[in-house]
């Protein structure tokens, strides 16, 4: 939150963050499911994310079960690689 706010605020100039992504990701509900929005609104506007699907869900879950090292790496690595970076990246000035 702390790099968004940092891109959306010109009068921040200094933050600390641990573990930053320069990407926006989707929301996670209460049971760890997919919001299906945007974890950040700005001004009533949702901002644009990487947007978890139901296969890369799935293929977590199973990963996760089978005790499978680097689970959550995977996922994001697969995020990525699958979702609209142009639109989800938070721009640091």
């Amino acid at each position: 939150m702390v790099l968004l706010a940092s891109s959306i605020f010109k009068d921040i100039n200094c933050v600390i963050a641990s573990m930053p992504s320069c990407y926006l990701y989707e929301g996670i509900k209460k049971g760890g499911l997919p919001a299906h929005h945007s974890s950040w609104i700005y001004k009533g506007e949702e901002i644009p994310c990487l947007k978890f699907t139901y296969s890369i869900m799935f293929q977590l879950v199973t990963k996760m079960l089978q005790n499978k090292e680097g689970s959550l790496s995977w996922m994001y690595k697969k995020l990525i690689g699958e979702g609209n970076t142009a639109k989800s990246t938070i721009e640091l000035h």
